[in-house]
């Protein structure tokens, strides 16, 4: 699980004055580490992983063309994008995260 609001909360906490966008930046980034950290772990144990599950959002700018960004939204798609990055890649046993449920 990724979590966008606790690196946040935490990074509005500790600014002074709060900074919103900043901490937006610094949340999306943990965010995005999170989910590509989880990944390559997946990654690693493909012969016996058995279930790997990742939630994401649409990309609210592309659908919306712009009208509206959800900075939480951000680092859900980036990482879906990620993952599609990778492709098919294989584990020796010939799986790949798309055959993981």
């Amino acid at each position: 699980m990724t979590d966008f609001w606790v690196p946040f909360i935490t990074a509005l906490g500790s600014q002074n004055p709060p900074d919103p966008a900043s901490a937006c930046e610094i949340a999306k980034e943990d965010e995005v580490r999170q989910g590509r950290v989880a990944v390559d772990a997946a990654l690693t144990c493909l012969d016996t992983l058995e279930h790997f599950i990742f939630s994401s959002l649409p990309n609210d700018v592309e659908i919306s063309k712009g009208k509206y960004h959800m900075p939480h939204f951000e680092p859900k798609v980036i990482t879906l994008d990620y993952i599609q990055s990778l492709g098919e890649r294989k584990a020796s046993g010939g799986k790949s995260l798309y055959d993981i449920t």
